[in-house]
């Protein structure tokens, strides 16, 4: 029996307890309290905080979380959002991935300079290693859109234009440093300017995609990864990170990576930590940045991706749902910290998450499922 069977014949001797499904009109209630919350928010939205001496906006998130919840382009909140966002330069990696999920989103062929820009960033922040840091900004970056035309207006709805117009994106320099976070986002970027129509250097895909494989710890269900090369502790937000990485590197480079042992065994672990939705150690040890609803997010982008050859087996967005919509507080935001007090880590944050902001935007997220699933094959040509 070959390595994916065996991990896969794993999965059918797992418990599967199933979990009643979501009322889809409480649902709809939490979202729209949480978009309420974030609206209160609009202060840190556009004003954030300093961290690893970058601006750390949650302004792109917000947005993206926006998107996903329906919200109309025609929105005060959201158009200030967005003419915000795309008139500052490109600092840091993951508001500039969550820039290009925007863009890529509401316009493919109208932003694709813009888009372009954030490609040129992703890839001159990527460390010889394979992976992403926080970034820095590329003076190369200044070379894709020379002219310096002005963007064309916000579309009244978002629009999904077939790319007709490639763009190749080169990488002129190395990154500095790597963590898990930084490197998940960047391949989530990554993914929305390949969909914009951007080219990306064979090597560089690869690069990425043998940086996941190689920081793999365990095999099958005991597979799991770390923050970064310093920690040793893993964790189920890491391994779904993984997965959905490389599955977005695996469809860049033309490869249907479901089957890889490395990823069925980093989906095999995320059925064994799923816990019914609890997911004790989603926020591994002793840390707050990597928070519950974060990790709800990780989970949901990866089984989104694998689709029904997950081999889940269980209902991961009922239980998950069941949970949110018990701990949503009355003001309409998510609050993770409980949570982490109840399992021991430090009590405060680093100071650009210092608020539930995040927490909100990543449950809203899941409650919506806001990512497009991958297209492979045929579907991926059309």
């Amino acid at each position: 029996m070959g390595v994916v069977a065996v991990l896969l014949s794993c999965l059918a001797t797992l418990p599967v307890p199933q979990a009643d499904a979501p009322d889809a009109k409480k649902v709809q209630e939490a979202i729209q309290k949480g978009v309420a919350y974030l609206r209160s928010q609009e202060e840190p939205c556009l004003k954030g905080a300093d961290h690893v001496g970058r601006r750390m906006l949650p302004r792109e998130l917000v947005l993206w979380t926006l998107i996903n919840a329906g919200v109309s382009p025609k929105d005060p909140f959201y158009t200030k959002l967005f003419d915000d966002m795309v008139k500052d330069k490109l600092e840091a990696t993951p508001p500039v991935a969550l820039q290009a999920m925007c863009l890529e989103f509401l316009d493919r062929g109208g932003f694709q300079k813009r888009i372009a820009s954030c490609a040129k960033f992703l890839v001159d922040n990527q460390g010889s290693d394979g992976a992403w840091s926080y970034g820095s900004p590329s003076i190369y970056v200044e070379d894709i859109d020379s002219d310096k035309r002005p963007l064309p207006r916000l579309p009244a709805a978002p629009m999904n234009p077939k790319v007709t117009n490639k763009i190749s994106i080169k990488k002129d320099r190395d990154g500095e440093g790597s963590d898990l976070t930084n490197s998940f986002f960047a391949a989530l970027g990554i993914r929305a300017c390949s969909d914009a129509g951007m080219v990306f250097e064979v090597k560089t895909m690869e690069l990425a995609l043998k940086y996941w494989k190689d920081s793999c710890q365990g095999k099958g269900q005991d597979s799991g990864w770390h923050y970064d090369r310093a920690y040793q502790s893993t964790y189920p937000a890491a391994a779904a990170s993984a997965v959905s990485a490389m599955l977005i590197y695996g469809n860049i480079l033309g490869a249907n990576l479901k089957k890889d042992p490395v990823v069925a065994g980093g989906a095999l672990s995320l059925v064994k930590h799923w816990n019914g939705g609890l997911i004790d150690n989603m926020t591994g040890s002793n840390t707050t940045w990597l928070f519950r609803e974060y990790g709800f997010y990780t989970v949901e982008v990866s089984q989104l991706f694998l689709g029904k050859e997950s081999g889940w087996g269980r209902d991961w967005y009922g239980e998950g749902a069941k949970l949110l919509l018990e701990q949503q507080k009355p003001d309409g935001s998510w609050d993770s910290c409980a949570n982490v007090m109840r399992l021991g880590g430090r009590v405060g944050r680093d100071g650009y998450i210092s608020s539930p902001l995040w927490d909100t935007c990543f449950a809203v997220l899941f409650l919506t499922k806001g990512i497009k699933p991958l297209e492979f094959g045929a579907a991926k040509k059309k």
